[in-house]
């Protein structure tokens, strides 16, 4: 009888495990799942390794095996393993395909055992055994436990407690959003210029002040920059003085700056500036920050959604799409909120009225459909110097799944990159 099995699958799930030995606690998969002997002994020697409280390594791992196992096996071939893998985002499909083999394998061997069965004693009642085991076989690997009694009992645990999410630290937006919620993608769309760095940084910086755990990505601006704008909004210290300390700081600057950093060190802030990030980078970030602080809020914050990285080689537009449909997948298996800053098209300059529309939203694709929060900034100082309305930007919410749409007002001190409440 031949045999069906993923040797690739195998492989690379076992490496993933060596690049990230967290993901292990999320394995439903057991020994005799994997085909080939070295990769069932390989997985054996992870769970041991788990089990005992060592980390799962190479070192740990082959530390694991007899001496029959390690002369089969060698260090050799677990540091192939490690590098095989390009990223562990995979590695829920992996495991899928090395269970979906595994059935196969019993599916046959039910079946052959039915025939052999079948040519010694003609009795139905083997039929009968054999389309229960396929059946409980085709079980295996899925949510067989739905319970809606269960769901409406936490329901309504969930609605007793507080429906409240991350507070942003302005009151007539949380008024609007009920602050931001755990599975949701909120897209901020502005033209450059406008603010839209300065009104995610607030949010982050408001928001690592109350221990949100908050991860950004920026794929524009360095790490550095990033650092230089929190510090100008925390410490109200003018941002072009930041660019020069040592020609324009003074005594006091310095103090304040000192203290600045002192603060914000505390926070837990993670900032990523990798310009090729993708997807799955994120993802990965996210997920492994989740691990380091389980009992945290979290929150992710990406400048900006069409600088992201695609595998794909389809139209701009088919890609961005792809993006935004993926982080909403992404903040809802790894629940929690996803804010993502978003360009918009050039034809907002030729309206009479500026005021962003959803129709601007750039290389749209399914944004406007992904998104449960889409929030538009708006500073008439930025067309209009003459204007009355000074420093003030505008947050249009223009869509809301769970909620109303409006606008809010701030006041904009861009010369420190902070966004303030009008009350």
């Amino acid at each position: 009888m031949r045999m069906i099995y993923n040797q690739e699958a195998e492989q690379y799930l076992l490496g993933c495990l060596l690049i990230e030995p967290d993901l292990i606690k999320e394995i439903s998969l057991r020994p005799e799942h994997f085909y080939l002997g070295k990769h069932r002994t390989i997985f054996q020697a992870m769970k041991e390794a788990e089990k005992n409280g060592e980390p799962i390594d190479i070192v740990t791992v082959y530390s694991n095996l007899d001496k029959t196992q390690r002369d089969e096996i060698g260090t050799g071939y677990l540091s192939d393993l490690s590098l095989s893998v390009p990223t562990t985002e995979n590695f829920k499909v992996y495991e899928k395909y090395i269970l979906d083999a595994w059935k196969v394998r019993k599916a046959k061997q039910i079946a052959v055992n039915l025939n052999t069965g079948l040519d010694m004693s003609p009795d139905p009642q083997l039929i009968s055994d054999a389309i229960s085991k396929l059946l409980r076989l085709e079980e295996i690997g899925h949510d067989s436990d739905y319970d809606i009694k269960k769901s409406l009992a936490q329901l309504m645990l969930d609605i007793e407690k507080s429906q409240v999410g991350i507070k942003s630290g302005y009151y007539d937006l949380d008024a609007f959003t009920n602050g931001w919620q755990d599975g949701d993608l909120i897209v901020v769309g502005a033209r450059p210029s406008v603010g839209k760095t300065a009104f995610a940084l607030n949010i982050a910086r408001n928001a690592a002040k109350k221990d949100v755990v908050v991860s950004i990505f920026s794929l524009e601006m360095p790490e550095k920059q990033i650092l230089k704008r929190i510090i100008s909004a925390d410490a109200w210290i003018d941002a072009s003085m930041m660019r020069d300390p040592k020609t324009f700081f003074k005594d006091e600057h310095w103090e304040i700056y000192s203290d600045a950093i002192a603060r914000i060190e505390k926070w837990p802030l993670k900032i990523y500036d990798n310009p090729s990030t993708t997807v799955q980078d994120i993802r990965a970030n996210v997920r492994r920050l989740k691990r380091m602080y389980p009992n945290k809020k979290h929150l992710c914050i990406i400048d900006y959604l069409t600088l992201i990285k695609s595998e794909g080689k389809e139209s701009r537009t088919v890609e961005v799409g792809n993006i935004s449909r993926n982080l909403k997948i992404m903040a809802r298996e790894l629940s929690l909120p996803v804010i993502t800053l978003a360009q918009l098209n050039r034809s907002v300059e030729t309206r009479q009225d500026k005021r962003p529309l959803l129709s601007d939203l750039r290389d749209s694709g399914n944004i406007e459909q992904d998104a449960d929060v889409i929030l538009f900034l708006y500073r008439d100082d930025y067309y209009n110097p003459k204007t009355e309305a000074k420093n003030i930007m505008e947050v249009i919410i223009a869509k809301q799944r769970n909620g109303p749409t409006g606008k809010v007002i701030l006041q904009y001190l861009k010369e420190y990159n902070i966004l303030l409440n009008l009350r």
